[in-house]
């Protein structure tokens, strides 16, 4: 067996032993009816199960789009399965003659499974908004070549492994039907293993259920080997940007110029300017390892004013904590100073007075109390 087919049938088998398919079949035949057909089993999967039921059709369409992506570059391929089709197969149904419970006891022990099924799909679903914080439901306009430079640096400068990382946590900012593709390449054959991880773990947050492979044995070649060395301050963010800026082709439309204390409000309006198209940045989201609060020294704002040559417009968020922030009036007079566009949003009631600053600044439109910018 080569080493394709063998790591495809053991991951097979690791995932089976993660959906646990024999415990849950064993509680579904106690409530099912004497002679139940599979359909009658399907069903009762679906209502009582339904998170393993995700992740079945999770599985079986990434296996598909392997098979699929594997057969037009006449590679090796292994055949898939629908997820009723893997279930029939997997499940190990075991049909008894008889009930073993009273219509009281079945009754109680669907309404337990009901409510186990729905606390497990909001718990889910919870982290799931947890996870996509730091991502923007946007596709940018230059996130194929973002996509391009990542394998051309791999291929001219395989050690540079630090670019390729920054290329990768770049990708990752935005969720789109490119970036996932790319990602689960990165995950699936990159030979630098810190590199893998970093791919796996931004799906993950994606709310996508990668697979990651062990790390490779045996003889490897440096750019294999070599690890990712970036300190996580602003000094090396700044550094890193300037030496790597022909890479990253970094630009936002929105410059979100507010207080972290606003955060849920924020996290809206960031939401918001997504559906409309718009590529924010918010600093501890974008740049949430590298400008995190306690890593703050005197490149934070240096680091900053990169980004804001970066970015067309800035939207002040005008609350009573933007306003005593310690950067929000820097930020307004940097743009001003630069004759680049300044908009307030006011999203509600404040106590305190308007600054100086702001008052010779536009206010921009409201939809559904939300800006448009």
């Amino acid at each position: 067996m080569s080493i394709y087919y063998r790591r495809q049938y053991y991951r097979e088998k690791i995932v089976l032993k993660g959906f646990h398919l024999a415990i849950l079949s064993k509680k579904l035949v106690n409530i099912l009816p004497v002679g139940f057909s599979f359909q009658d089993y399907l069903e009762a999967f679906k209502e009582y199960f339904p998170y393993t039921w995700e992740d079945i059709c999770y599985y079986c369409n990434s296996r598909k789009n392997d098979y699929i992506r594997r057969k037009k570059k006449n590679l090796r391929t292994v055949s898939f399965s629908t997820p009723e089709k893997f279930l029939e197969r997997n499940a190990k149904i075991k049909r008894v003659n008889k009930r073993t419970l009273s219509d009281e006891e079945i009754n109680t022990f669907k309404h337990e499974l009901k409510n186990n099924a729905t606390r497990k799909m909001n718990e889910r679903s919870k982290k799931n908004a947890e996870n996509l914080v730091h991502v923007q439901d946007v596709c940018p306009p230059y996130i194929n070549a973002l996509v391009k430079t990542y394998f051309d640096v791999r291929k001219r400068d395989t050690l540079n492994i630090n670019a390729r990382y920054l290329i990768l946590i770049e990708a990752a900012q935005f969720k789109c039907r490119e970036t996932v593709a790319f990602l689960e390449k990165v995950n699936a054959c990159d030979k630098n293993y810190d590199l893998r991880v970093v791919a796996y773990k931004s799906l993950l947050r994606m709310g996508e259920r990668p697979w990651l492979a062990r790390e490779r044995k045996g003889k490897r070649k440096k750019s294999a080997l070599k690890p990712i060395d970036i300190k996580k301050n602003p000094t090396e963010l700044l550094h890193l940007l300037y030496d790597n800026q022909e890479l990253l082709y970094q630009r936002f439309d929105v410059f979100l110029s507010h207080s972290s204390l606003d955060a849920k409000e924020l996290l809206n309006i960031k939401r918001h300017l997504n559906s409309l198209g718009k590529v924010v940045y918010i600093d501890w989201v974008n740049d949430g390892v590298m400008l995190n609060r306690k890593n703050q020294n005197e490149d934070t704002w240096p680091a900053l004013e990169l980004r804001m040559d970066q970015s067309d417009v800035l939207l002040y968020v005008m609350t009573d904590n933007a306003i005593l922030s310690q950067y929000t009036e820097r930020e307004v007079n940097y743009f001003k100073e630069h004759n680049k566009k300044v908009v307030v949003y006011k999203p509600g009631v404040i106590t305190l007075e308007v600054p100086e600053y702001l008052k010779d600044c536009e206010y921009c439109q409201v939809d559904n109390n939300l800006p448009i910018v």
